[in-house]
């Protein structure tokens, strides 16, 4: 998921069998058998969820820890190739992110 952008009906796909697991085991899963509504159960247990973690949340996060990389690790290997942010990603970025002017030492001209 860091590398590269699931498609939105693969994670659909994987959630689906998450559900499964989680309220039904083995058998098939019917409406009425979800005891909590997913968002819910996505939520850190400090928050009165369960903990697992929502899959396009974290997907969106790794992909956003390339950009900070990209952005302050300049000595990696990769900096400078293509990341597998999409523009949502990088606009979100942008907002998250400020920049400081410094004594200088980061700019090159």
């Amino acid at each position: 998921m860091t590398a590269i952008k699931l498609p939105k009906h693969f994670l659909q796909q994987i959630d689906k069998a998450r559900h499964k697991f989680l309220w039904a085991g083995r058998e098939e899963i019917y409406e009425g058998k979800c005891k909590v509504n997913w968002a819910k159960v996505c939520l850190p247990i400090k928050y009165e969820g369960l903990g697992i973690p929502d899959l396009q949340k974290i997907g969106r996060a790794l992909r956003l820890c390339w950009l900070w990389h990209q952005w302050t690790s300049l000595d990696k290997p990769w900096v400078g190739m293509s990341t597998p942010c999409d523009d949502i990603d990088r606009k979100l970025f942008a907002a998250s992110t400020e920049v400081v002017v410094g004594d200088g030492t980061k700019a090159s001209f």
